[in-house]
Parts: structure tokens; C-alpha cells; sequence
């Protein structure tokens, strides 16, 4: 099974579609932890919220003359370089579609990574995707602050 993987633009619907898929996808999920040192009692240790999550993977853009070039999905490599540069500096909200894996993930780009490795026109591509988090407290929009 090959999945499908689309980077959706949330304000437009309009998808990115990597036309090769990423032969691993990490899933990191972390945890605040605080451990605390009580004489001749020991440790203890507190678990507090959940971080963002953050999912990264690599891949190629296949270059127009690739056989892995499909032209009703994809654009050529470096217009595809500048599409995804365009949505990590314009801090668009996102959504990861992997549909064979049932993830729909709500996110910015927090690192991207392009690198020419081999002289076929292909461009390496490391990606790494942030979970968007809604605030859990009432805040101020002006000026930030909790309210009272």
C-alpha cells in the first residue's frame, strides 16, 4: 500500500501533494515533566501538559524528466520548493492528509530542509510539521494578558 500524502492550505483548500511518498513518518508526542529531589524522602515526579506534536518525514520533488513525475498532480521541483518555502514564511495553517493511516493533522511548518544530492534535477525534501494548539485559558487580544 502506498499512501497519499496531502498538505492542504486551510484558508484556500488548495492541496500539495507529495507524488512520492516518504518512506518513514515520526510522530513525536512529548510530555512537561518536572522531578523533584526531597532529602531522605527521594524523588518525585509531576506530569503536566501535553506538548505539541510534531510529525517530520523526508522526500523527493521528482524532476519533470523523473518517471516518478506525475503531471495532473505536481508542478516542477523548484516551483514546488517555492510553494512550500511560501506556506512555511507566510505562516499558513495547514492540514496534514494521510488517508490510508486515517491522520488529518492541523499544523504549521516549523522546518524545512531542501537539499540537490544526486545532478537528476530531483530535490531532497525534510519537512518537519507542528501542531497547531488552541489556547486552553481566556486571554486578552489586545493586550494578551489572562483575564481577571
Amino acid at each position: 500500500m502506498r499512501p497519499t500524502f496531502i498538505l492542504v492550505k486551510d484558508s484556500t483548500n488548495t492541496p500539495f501533494f507529495f507524488v512520492v511518498p516518504p518512506l518513514d513518518l515520526r510522530i513525536e508526542s512529548d510530555q512537561d515533566l518536572q522531578t523533584i529531589k526531597i532529602i531522605d524522602l527521594g524523588e518525585k515526579t509531576l506530569i503536566g501538559n501535553r506538548k505539541a506534536e510534531k510529525i517530520s518525514f523526508s522526500t523527493f520533488l521528482p524532476s519533470m524528466k523523473s518517471p516518478f513525475f506525475n503531471f495532473i498532480l505536481s508542478a516542477a521541483p523548484t516551483n514546488s520548493m517555492e510553494t512550500l518555502k511560501k506556506l512555511k514564511n507566510d505562516k499558513e495553517k495547514l492540514t496534514l492528509i494521510i488517508p490510508e493511516f486515517n491522520i488529518f493533522f492541523k499544523c504549521y511548518i516549523q522546518t524545512l530542509y531542501f537539499s540537490v544530492t544526486e545532478r537528476t534535477g530531483d530535490i531532497d525534501v525534510e519537512i518537519t510539521l507542528v501542531e497547531i494548539e488552541k489556547n486552553k485559558t481566556l486571554t486578552d487580544v489586545a493586550r494578551g494578558l489572562l483575564e481577571r
